[in-house]
């Protein structure tokens, strides 16, 4: 079984909600992703067959996930998402937060995200 038909028989499992899909396919690309970093401290053949393998199976997936926001974009949703909840300070942070997750699920950074929620909060 190939790891696309995989994918494609675990989505079919879980619910439709697009939400948990986005979810398993996100955690299942970290995974690999360690694997990737895992293998690149070892030095033996295997290994690096691991990793490529790692590297084909995060292709993979990547095809099935949302395309990434650039910074622009991420700035753009934030300053929609604070004018959309009305937040003005960071006590919204984690209002705006919730909003941002449940609207960009997959799409960007949520660490790179908060910080820059924080500091436009910050600035009002």
């Amino acid at each position: 079984m190939t790891l696309h038909t995989c994918i494609l028989a675990t989505v079919k499992t879980i619910s439709t909600n697009a939400h948990q899909i986005r979810a398993f396919i996100w955690n299942r690309a970290k995974t690999q992703t360690y694997v990737i970093l895992q293998c690149a401290t070892t030095v033996q053949e295997t290994t690096s067959a691991l990793a490529d393998q790692a590297q084909a199976e995060i292709e993979v997936i990547e095809s099935f996930m949302p395309r990434q926001l650039d910074e622009a974009e991420v700035e753009a949703a934030i300053a929609g998402v604070i004018a959309d909840i009305g937040a003005e300070s960071v006590k919204d942070m984690g209002k705006a937060m919730s909003a941002l997750r449940e609207k960009y699920a997959g799409q960007m950074d949520f660490g790179r995200a908060s910080a820059s929620l924080k500091a436009q909060l910050a600035g009002k």
